[in-house]
């Protein structure tokens, strides 16, 4: 059995809750949150400035969230876990 990790610990105990939010800033001059909804298998993102601007670093935020869970739920031991 491999060991899990207190970084992977941490995220399991987020995607135990229904919903997570996570603020989150941008140069030090915005912030938007992103919601992951467990339940749903979803990451939303609540921001003020819409989509009309270029958002690079709002895509590799959620790109960088998004690939942890999925390093995560592939793990063995998290199969059980209700993120797929």
């Amino acid at each position: 059995m491999t060991h899990i990790c207190s970084a992977e610990r941490r995220v399991l105990l987020y995607l135990d809750h229904d919903m997570v939010f996570i603020p989150i800033n941008i140069r030090e001059t915005h912030w938007y949150l992103a919601v992951i909804h467990a339940r749903n298998m979803e990451i939303q993102v609540l921001d003020s400035l819409g989509t009309s601007q270029d958002r690079k670093d709002l895509t590799d935020s959620i790109k960088g969230l998004q690939r942890q869970i999925d390093m995560i739920s592939q793990r063995k031991e998290l199969k059980d876990h209700r993120w797929p």
